[in-house]
């Protein structure tokens, strides 16, 4: 009979050592589903974050000293397309003032009405006859020589108006914002 209930004991025990660490086997499961779930909420909510700061600062931009168009130091609703080539070379010459400022961002402006004869890139010597401005663009060290279709980035647009002050004439453009990702994120 003692070894009877010995056996049963030690069954007993057994049993119970199964049962707990089947337990904690769930737990364990349940933990990290848990975990992965809270992960992807949180890098969609950083996305969200990071898109309505981007909306903010493209809604913000056009009215920049380094943009807006001013009239007897007013400021006009216009981007003012000859400051737009002073604020290429300005960026070249203070990089580190704009990376702070910008960020990794790459900012360009289109101009879409009236349709440009020429969409070519504008320089000092071809601003009445081009339709692109590419105004910054500062790409993370950890991306360099990638093809930038390649790299994650967040996308923004909105329309502008654009100021010739040379001919006096007002037209219509596209200000896109793209901000480049320096963390892992899904799409």
């Amino acid at each position: 009979m003692g070894i009877l209930k010995h056996k049963q004991g030690q069954l007993q025990v057994q049993e119970t050592i199964i049962a707990v660490f089947i337990f904690i086997i769930i737990i364990i499961i349940g933990m990290s589903v848990f975990f992965k779930y809270q992960e992807s909420s949180i890098q969609q909510d950083v996305k969200n974050f990071r898109l309505a700061q981007l909306g903010n600062s493209i809604l913000t931009l056009p009215d920049t000293s380094e943009f807006v168009y001013t009239e007897d130091g007013k400021k006009i609703s216009a981007v003012d397309t000859t400051k737009l080539l002073s604020l290429k070379s300005l960026v070249n010459k203070k990089k580190n003032y704009y990376i702070e400022k910008y960020g990794y961002k790459n900012i360009t402006i289109i101009e879409v009405y009236p349709k440009p004869e020429n969409t070519q890139e504008c320089t000092e010597g071809t601003l009445e006859n081009c339709g692109k401005w590419s105004i910054y663009n500062e790409i993370p060290q950890k991306y360099q020589g990638i093809q930038t279709s390649n790299i994650p980035k967040l996308r923004k647009e909105t329309p502008i108006s654009l100021y010739y002050p040379i001919t006096e004439k007002f037209t219509i453009g596209i200000l896109i914002v793209e901000e480049y990702q320096i963390w892992k994120m899904d799409k």
